[in-house]
């Protein structure tokens, strides 16, 4: 009897503790949620990390900077721009890394003239979207700026609607151009709107799309999301930049834009204005979208604006970084007009540190300069 109970505590005891173990695990696999596959949302709403990114416009200087900033910091980059095919509007991108499996670049044509289906294959394996593309057509702004920037906006909506499985994000490259500054010291937030129907009646069609694409978006998450079509958690923000002002993303690019301006009130003295100015260096600019990104609790509009100045002060820094430069500053003083204010409430919730003026002014000039822009400067007399 005594070999018995020996026997059995050695061999029987210990497989039957063994089978009731794996049987044990075997029914807490089959009774958890099947793995999700990485950065997609699961069924009861929680999301992976976002992982890849699809940036629309993303040759054009803004754009650039974002994906720059987004490949630094791991990211990858689906790449939306019109025509791949050529090379002048593509190289610039493909010079920002060499792990090209982390940048992959899609011909999406003009907005609001393509395909329902045209941002299906950029979105695949998607997790956010930056929406920084607008038509652009100065001199029939109706028909060449705003109608295709809201079809061409409206297509991609839809386009995220049928892939709600990843995209988690979507954040709006806006403008202060939507924005109702206000007067005095008085203080602007992102509660102030301009009037689209205003701009539109007034045939400033850059500030009306702006205000209209704006509008748009941020009324598609709303009722989406009500109507159950976007998950609860579905994010939604608008980055809004004033004057964007800094170097193209490699140097081999041309200047344009706001850098360009400066070197032409550099070279060519802009008249007397009683009026206040503001700008925002195009790489806090992009940092704001990817901190966006990487915030889950942010949500609609972010003002991107730091300080504003009179017209005079700008025109007397920039003589001081170029003694040779001409300026006619506003003679008035009794009425002249006090530089706006900006809240920056919401915006340091997203802790991006914003370069001053004088750095992004300074910079600027150091880069005209070292590129030879401000050669005409040393043909001036006094």
């Amino acid at each position: 009897m005594f070999l018995l109970r020996r026997w059995l505590s050695f061999t029987v005891l210990p497989t039957v503790l063994l089978f009731l173990v794996l049987k044990s695990n075997l029914n807490a696999v089959e009774s958890r949620e099947p793995d999700t596959p990485e950065g997609t949302c699961t069924t009861s709403g929680v999301c992976d990390t976002i992982k890849t990114v699809l940036v629309t416009g993303s040759n054009g200087f803004v754009a650039s900077w974002i994906v720059k900033v987004l490949l630094e910091q791991g990211y990858s980059v689906h790449a939306a721009v019109r025509n791949e095919a050529i090379p002048d509007k593509v190289n610039h991108l493909k010079q920002l890394t060499a792990e090209t499996s982390r940048l992959k670049i899609f011909s999406t044509g003009d907005l609001g003239s393509t395909p329902d289906d045209i941002w299906d294959a950029p979105l695949k394996g998607c997790h956010a979207v930056i929406h920084a593309s607008m038509a652009m057509g100065w001199r029939d702004g109706r028909h060449k700026m705003y109608e295709p920037t809201l079809a061409g906006t409206r297509q991609l909506l839809q386009a995220i609607e049928r892939h709600t499985d990843s995209i988690q994000t979507l954040i709006l490259t806006s403008s202060t151009a939507a924005v109702a500054t206000q007067d005095g010291n008085a203080i602007t937030d992102e509660s102030h709107w301009r009037n689209a129907q205003e701009d539109i009646e007034q045939e400033s069609w850059y500030s009306a799309t702006k205000i209209a694409q704006e509008q748009m978006v941020t009324e598609w998450a709303q009722t989406q999301k009500k109507a159950g079509i976007l998950p609860p958690q579905f994010q939604f923000v608008s980055i809004v930049p004033t004057r964007v002002l800094g170097p193209p993303i490699v140097s081999t690019l041309p200047i344009s834009g706001w850098i360009q301006i400066l070197r032409d009130w550099l070279l060519h003295p802009p008249a007397e204005s009683n009026d206040t100015i503001e700008f925002v260096h195009v790489q806090d600019v992009a940092r704001m979208h990817i901190a966006a990104l990487e915030h889950p609790e942010a949500y609609g509009r972010y003002l991107c604006v730091d300080e504003s100045w009179h017209w005079n002060e700008l025109l007397e820094y920039l003589q001081q970084l170029q003694p040779k430069m001409i300026i006619k500053p506003y003679k008035g003083d009794d009425d002249k007009v006090p530089p706006k204010q900006f809240s920056k409430e919401r915006r340091n919730t997203l802790d991006v540190a914003f370069r001053s003026m004088k750095t992004m002014l300074k910079d600027a000039v150091e880069y005209l300069e070292a590129g030879d822009e401000l050669g005409g400067l040393s043909t001036i007399k006094f």
